[in-house]
């Protein structure tokens, strides 16, 4: 069972050991697994544009972030999550 845990910090301040989960605005189709050049790692994915965001592609896209973190055997990742640019799910507060 995977044991999540939430912080205040920032995205940037994250420790080496996390891969950072960087969400673009590619389509949900397109990821990269990259080595920055501090050594650490990241996993680009492609979340659409956050304006089109609905409930559903919300769900859908923490259940790919979730099999992606499996499938690269990733143990421990970090994520800064937002609904902010999604008018739907914005007033769903």
């Amino acid at each position: 069972m995977p044991h999540i845990t939430t912080t205040s910090k920032n995205l940037t301040d994250t420790p080496k050991k996390f891969c950072k989960i960087i969400l673009t605005d590619d389509a949900p189709s397109w990821h990269r697994l990259v080595e920055t050049t501090d050594s650490s790692m990241e996993y680009r994915m492609g979340a659409g544009k956050a304006s089109d965001a609905t409930e559903r592609s919300y769900r859908t896209l923490v259940r790919s972030i979730v099999q992606a973190a499996k499938s690269h055997q990733l143990e421990s990742i970090a994520l800064e999550v937002s609904v902010k640019g999604s008018k739907k799910l914005e007033a769903r507060g």
